[in-house]
């Protein structure tokens, strides 16, 4: 869905049936946008949980091209930014992929140990932090307000669930 939308392509059917496939799609998760639903138990790059951050911007750069998908686009802006924070706190380093389900967690598996204070991730942050609506649509308050607290609701959760506090070095699915 990101690079499609990305390049402006929606299909002969519109951009709402293509918006539409994709809230149904199980893509969309409490801590960002997955690359596929499916899990192969960390024996590849982009399984279930990863997700990355490129992805992540293209995917809200594409919705912010389309009618009606502004506040999508700003959810998944403010639930992004928050999970690298979280994510932040709790390990002292950015990563090149994060855990899309639980906040505060960063990505694992594949063909080579997961990399910290990732350029591509950095650079995504910058670009949404400073991205137009984020700045200047103040409609949109509320509703990014209410998900960011429940974004820290979850986050409180996972902390209170970790098995104690995380090490810097960790590289297992963010917990030590």
């Amino acid at each position: 869905y990101a690079a499609p939308l990305w390049a402006g392509l929606s299909g002969p059917k519109g951009s709402e049936v293509v918006v539409n496939s994709l809230k149904r799609s199980g893509l969309l998760a409490l801590c960002g946008a997955s690359t596929t639903t499916a899990d192969s138990g960390g024996r590849t790059q982009w399984d279930a949980p990863n997700a990355w951050s490129p992805m992540n911007s293209m995917l809200i750069d594409g919705l912010d091209k389309l009618d009606g998908t502004k506040a999508l686009a700003d959810c998944l802006c403010e639930t992004w930014l928050r999970n690298n924070f979280i994510t932040w706190q709790r390990t002292g380093f950015m990563h090149e992929k994060y855990d899309c389900f639980q906040p505060g967690r960063f990505g694992a598996g594949g063909e080579y140990e997961p990399q910290v204070g990732f350029g591509w991730t950095n650079g995504a942050a910058l670009c949404l932090l400073v991205r137009q609506p984020r700045i200047a649509n103040k409609a949109n308050y509320k509703m990014v307000s209410k998900h960011r607290q429940d974004v820290k609701k979850e986050a409180r959760k996972s902390q209170i669930l970790a098995d104690g506090p995380v090490r810097r070095t960790s590289m297992s699915r963010g917990v030590s």
